[in-house]
């Protein structure tokens, strides 16, 4: 009965001690350019300019190329540019 105990106390060690490759999404880069309403957009400027209006760090976003949307790496929240660009715009020219 020990050496069972002792047996099972071993490899649930050895199994829990296994390293696991942690996968994170690859976000796209941040220096490529989106149209919105017929203006041309970098998309770090907008991700600068939703950090503002969020107060999040900027890093915490990232444009989504497949569904053409804002999102948030830390929740489940997305933000279209063609709503957001307008409001960065005001905002930076004051």
């Amino acid at each position: 009965m020990r050496n069972i105990l002792l047996l099972f106390m071993l490899l649930g060690l050895g199994l829990s001690s296994c390293e696991k490759k942690e996968e994170s999404p690859e976000f796209p880069s941040k220096n490529q350019q989106i149209t919105v309403n017929g203006k041309n957009y970098d998309v770090q400027y907008l991700i600068n300019g939703l950090s503002k209006i969020t107060g999040m760090s900027p890093d915490k976003f990232y444009f989504d190329e497949t569904e053409r949307l804002f999102k948030n790496t830390m929740f489940s929240d997305y933000y279209r540019p063609e709503t957001y660009a307008p409001i960065i715009d005001r905002l930076n020219s004051k």
